[in-house]
């Protein structure tokens, strides 16, 4: 009886620690990366992303709103949020930020990243992905954006399972997340060129 219950409490330990481990190694700092998606368009928008580290859902999101604002007449950039060199992170008219959500928060590079930049009063958008349910990482997100300076936010959310009505087991959402990312990407464009296009000075005439 002493021998089953201690290899119970081993057991118990050794999961509890793979957990840690894997709490951990989610978290972790991506290698820096900056990739042109779209090199040609009227504005530019950079996506800044924490990758995932399982399900790669987050490069598939970014990518598929890339793809709608491209094709809204955008060009795009994407970087990882371990990326350091900056010189022209001012160069952008939209910043498009990807996060992931553990814990019901968003993933640790994309709330550091947001808390050393400063948006200088231009638009953002924040993707945020999570297994389940992501609305208080949501909510956390719109307020690290708010307190970096952009001038507006926009939230889109994505969840890799959704659930079913004849089975309590969730299936898979990831092309119906991926299409809406598109969709959200094209209207976002669309969106942020008309109002830019409202406040351009008009020209004097001769």
């Amino acid at each position: 009886m002493m021998i089953k219950k201690k290899v119970v409490i081993s057991c118990i330990g050794f999961v509890a620690l793979v957990l840690i481990i894997l709490s951990i190694a989610v978290e972790l700092e991506a290698s820096p990366s900056k990739e042109t998606l779209f090199p040609e368009g009227q504005q530019h928008a950079l996506i800044i992303f924490h990758p995932s580290w399982k399900y790669h859902f987050q490069q598939e999101l970014t990518a598929a709103f890339a793809s709608g604002l491209h094709s809204a007449g955008w060009a795009v950039d994407r970087i990882t949020t371990s990326s350091k060199n900056l010189t022209e992170f001012d160069r952008y008219d939209l910043y498009v930020f990807g996060t992931n959500t553990y814990y019901w928060s968003p993933d640790r590079p994309t709330k550091r990243f947001l808390s050393e930049v400063n948006l200088k009063g231009r638009p953002s958008v924040g993707l945020v992905s999570g297994i389940g349910f992501t609305e208080r990482s949501e909510r956390i997100m719109k307020d690290l954006m708010i307190k970096a300076k952009a001038s507006s936010v926009d939230i889109f959310s994505f969840s890799l399972l959704r659930p079913t009505q004849n089975s309590l087991i969730p299936i898979s959402n990831r092309q119906v997340a991926l299409d809406s990312a598109y969709q959200d990407g094209l209207k976002t464009g669309r969106e942020m060129t008309r109002s830019q296009r409202l406040v351009q000075p008009e020209m004097s005439p001769d």
